[in-house]
């Protein structure tokens, strides 16, 4: 049988290959030259220059540190917020480096996982159903989106190679969250002008949009509460766990009520049966209840119920019956991929053109049944390699067994959201998808 990962854990030297050596010394020769004219001459500008051609030449030497920042960018919201989007400028750096060191070591193996195979035929199908797009700017826009967090996934299950890389990426990831809920929270109390009707948000994302960006994180500081030995460090992904929880009731998004709802529940289900851990559980729904905003979001909830007469209920029913309308209508290759937007206004009867408002809607209507088939084979999959993984390292009394499992758990509360948004080229997502391969990996590795 032919191994999925060759020298897995090799340490590879960049510096070995001369070309390299030059390119690296030449990035921090001109960027203390810099820094040493800022001392001179005192211009704050080039110091930002040298500190970031110094951050340059660390990712040459080390593109891990590039794939991290780029997590720290696409959690933090500085990837929306600055220079026009720094995630993908990131992205594209770190991948420079790390084919520096694959080209330059001999051992050096590019990974496979089954969900390489199906993220390329899902975004084959997306290109061929581009074909029949009648808005092929909506079109790249869409592919756009699909190709960066795709070359992001790819980075990630070639750079993340052990149980410790996991743990600091997942620390990356949760950590930057708080950070970006920290911001929103500052806005929230702050601002003279708080919009989306004193729902929570955060840089330039909307109440549901940083919801379901949380959602998997609160099942990551789960994974850390429970792998961490030192108290400090429990406290401290305790406390993130708190605030993205209460920071998704304060989106007052229903969707991510429900995510949210799936989440606690499934941790709750795990943990019940351990008396002490059923009491902190029970201390933190009841720390939620007190802490609600009930007389903003009880309206929210109660809303759901009135199907003939809430406004916005009405609009999503009727977006979802022309959703359905446009799958028929284009079974086979959809209307192209990103233009349900553009099509939505005929189908739906409404005013304004609207997104579908359900993930998998969109990427039925929009790719026809090839395209929806190979998403949900993608998401079923990693759910049953995921399950797979924890119920062996659980078997064996493997403590990182919560890393699956918790993975499993943020994809679980992910998809419920997903079906009020359209967050199919979400980061979160491509996200456990890549790491769901990692530790199919590292344990198929380890079992050899």
């Amino acid at each position: 049988m032919k191994n999925n990962i060759l020298n897995f854990n090799a340490i590879v030297n960049p510096l070995e290959n001369k070309a390299i050596t030059k390119i690296i010394l030449f990035l921090i020769f001109v960027s203390e030259a810099f820094i040493l004219y800022l001392v001179l001459f005192e211009k704050f500008i080039f110091l930002l220059l040298g500190i970031l051609l110094v951050g340059l030449a660390l990712v040459v030497l080390k593109p891990i540190w590039g794939l991290y920042l780029s997590t720290a960018a696409a959690y933090s919201g500085i990837a929306s917020s600055v220079l026009q989007g720094l995630f993908l400028p990131l992205i594209l750096f770190t991948t420079f480096a790390w084919i520096l060191n694959f080209l330059s070591s001999k051992d050096e193996q590019l990974v496979s996982a089954p969900q390489n195979k199906l993220l390329i035929l899902w975004g084959a199908i997306m290109l061929f159903s581009s074909l029949y797009a009648v808005d092929i700017e909506m079109s790249m826009n869409s592919l756009y989106g699909f190709a960066k967090y795709l070359f992001f996934y790819f980075l990630i299950i070639n750079l993340i190679n052990s149980w410790n890389s996991i743990r600091q990426f997942i620390w990356i990831a949760t950590a930057t969250g708080f950070l970006m809920i920290l911001y929103g929270i500052y806005t929230y109390l702050f601002s003279d002008s708080v919009g989306q009707n004193f729902r929570l948000i955060s840089f330039v994302e909307d109440p549901n949009s940083l919801a379901i960006k949380l959602v998997p994180l609160v099942a990551f500081s789960y994974i850390l509460i429970k792998t961490e030995h030192r108290l400090i460090l429990k406290i401290l992904s305790f406390l993130f766990l708190i605030s993205m929880a209460t920071a998704i009731l304060f989106t007052l998004s229903r969707g991510g009520l429900l995510a949210l709802f799936t989440v606690l529940f499934l941790i709750g289900l795990k943990e019940g049966q351990n008396r002490k851990n059923f009491v902190i559980i029970l201390g933190v729904i009841m720390l939620a209840i007190l802490i609600v905003p009930w007389d903003l979001f009880l309206p929210r909830i109660k809303s759901i119920s009135k199907l003939t007469s809430d406004v916005s209920i009405i609009q999503r029913l009727k977006i979802l019956k022309g959703g359905v309308a446009m799958f028929f209508d284009h079974p086979l290759f959809g209307v192209g991929v990103g233009n349900f937007l553009t099509h939505s206004k005929i189908y739906t009867n409404t005013l304004i053109h609207r997104v579908a408002h359900n993930s998998y809607l969109e990427v039925a209507a929009e790719t026809g049944i090839l395209g929806i088939t190979f998403f949900l084979a993608l998401l079923f999959m990693t759910l049953k390699k995921l399950r797979t993984c924890w119920k062996y390292l659980e078997s064996i009394n493997s403590k990182y067994y919560y890393y699956p499992l918790g993975i499993m758990i943020g994809l679980i509360g992910f998809m419920v959201h997903a079906l009020f948004l359209s967050e199919q080229y979400n980061v979160s997502l491509f996200i456990v998808f890549a790491l769901s391969a990692i530790i199919s990996n590292i344990i198929l590795s380890s079992r050899r």
